[in-house]
């Protein structure tokens, strides 16, 4: 999988249904939307959800989304691997690695998604957009804070090993909006993520940062880079 952490996480779903709202396009591109048509959201702040490797048919990530969508935010998860599935529910896939850098997953088209989707959240009234991510979703997120296009973005147990070091240093290095990483506590170490990120001038001169390192058998490790 993506990190220990997966492994050691148990199974990935739970049961019950696949979220209470609707499945819609945007051109090719299936979309998991939270709160039906009939009742607008009441903030202007959208965040696009980038599931984890298990992909969009899974309830527990639609129920996260319906959680954020009950908060007043316009909510969209978009279903990257186009009715995919990874490796980890079909081995016959090949190599994780290999698979998980080609065809949909790549990042040239994620990126043009997420573009394609935020272009569509903003016409509908949204006035800054956030990438929100589960493993591999939060490496997604972390790319997506290279690019400048976002408000912010966030990773939630995120696959920052796919960047190919564990503690993605390099990738949030270069970083152009907050970030926020709330991990496992047997994930990979944040504090040469910490460094990294202080590091990046017009970050550091403008937001505030909060690490919290674990106890070896906590179950957090997180890292917030926000603007006050």
């Amino acid at each position: 999988m993506a990190s220990k952490a997966c492994r050691d996480g148990g199974s990935e779903v739970n049961p019950g249904t696949l979220g209470e709202g609707v499945e819609t396009m945007l051109g090719d591109l299936p979309m998991y939307c939270p709160v039906p048509w009939s009742g607008p959201p009441t903030s202007t702040v959208a965040v696009i959800v980038v599931y984890d490797i298990f992909a969009f048919n899974i309830s527990n990530t639609r129920a996260q989304c319906d959680r954020l969508a009950a908060e007043g935010f316009r909510v969209v998860m978009p279903d990257f691997y186009r009715g995919g599935v990874s490796p980890m529910q079909d081995p016959s896939l090949g190599d994780f690695g290999a698979w998980v850098s080609s065809g949909h997953r790549a990042w040239d088209s994620v990126e043009k998604d997420l573009e394609a989707v935020s272009a569509s959240l903003i016409g509908e009234g949204a006035t800054s957009v956030v990438v929100l991510g589960f493993c591999w979703g939060g490496y997604i997120a972390a790319l997506a804070a290279a690019t400048g296009k976002y408000a912010c973005a966030i990773g939630i147990h995120a696959a920052l090993k796919l960047s190919g070091e564990e503690s993605g240093a390099a990738l949030v290095a270069q970083s152009k909006c907050p970030l926020m990483f709330l991990q496992a506590g047997n994930d990979p170490d944040l504090r040469p993520t910490y460094e990294a990120l202080k590091a990046v001038p017009d970050l550091a001169e403008s937001c505030a940062w909060y690490i919290r390192i674990p106890a070896v058998d906590s179950s957090s490790n997180s890292l917030l880079f926000i603007r006050e």
